[in-house]
């Protein structure tokens, strides 16, 4: 275990580390970023790096698990505005759009982060902490299209592959968006939703 705990961390250096690690790694990957280039951008030197992350593969761990964090806390957590939370008993179509543009509005917030969750979800690196937050979050998402396919406003075909496919949009689009081959307007969100929804629902519910 790592004697320096989490919360006797400067808390500046320790985000200025994890800042620039997220930066790295979403412009060059995880064996692509070295700890000296991390430090560089951090403005600290190689040896402060490793007096608060033992590794660099405990420092992409915690950067990993505190985004997803956020982003699960963003969509369906403590950092919804007052007022905007969705009803338990919402119809189908109505809570589907509601998550829909929640994870659209994370991503305009904290585009980085979301770009390195979909790199970094896989990979081998990761520890058993956060592969077991990856699949605790991948399971409340399909919970949802479960119950809803139960209820029959889905098509019959297993939550979890509902989820991937509403993900698969969202992600592309995100992706494409980021790599400047498509616009980010309003409208193209709301007729992408749309679709999206026609991909999942029941013949008799699109």
């Amino acid at each position: 275990m790592n004697v320096h705990s989490q919360a006797e961390l400067p808390r500046d250096t320790r985000s200025a580390i994890l800042k620039a690690a997220l930066e790295a790694f979403v412009e060059r990957g995880f064996h692509g970023t070295s700890v000296p280039q991390i430090a560089s951008r951090a403005g600290v030197a190689a040896g402060t790096m490793y007096r608060h992350f033992q590794s660099k593969e405990e420092l992409v761990n915690v950067l990993y698990r505190e985004a997803k964090a956020r982003f699960m806390s963003s969509v369906a957590g403590s950092e919804l505005p007052r007022g905007t939370e969705l009803p338990t008993d919402a119809p189908a179509r109505q809570q589907f759009r509601w998550f829909w543009f929640r994870i659209v509005d994370h991503a305009r917030r904290h585009g980085d982060e979301l770009a390195f969750l979909e790199l970094h979800h896989h990979a081998a690196y990761l520890d058993e902490q956060s592969l077991a937050l990856e699949t605790a979050s991948l399971e409340a998402f399909a919970s949802f299209f479960e119950m809803e396919r139960l209820r029959g406003e889905l098509k019959p075909l297993p939550g979890m592959v509902l989820m991937v496919i509403v993900w698969g949009i969202l992600a592309q689009l995100f992706k494409t968006y980021r790599l400047g081959h498509l616009p980010w307007s309003d409208a193209l969100i709301a007729e992408a939703e749309a679709a999206a929804w026609d991909a999942i629902a029941a013949p008799d519910r699109s």
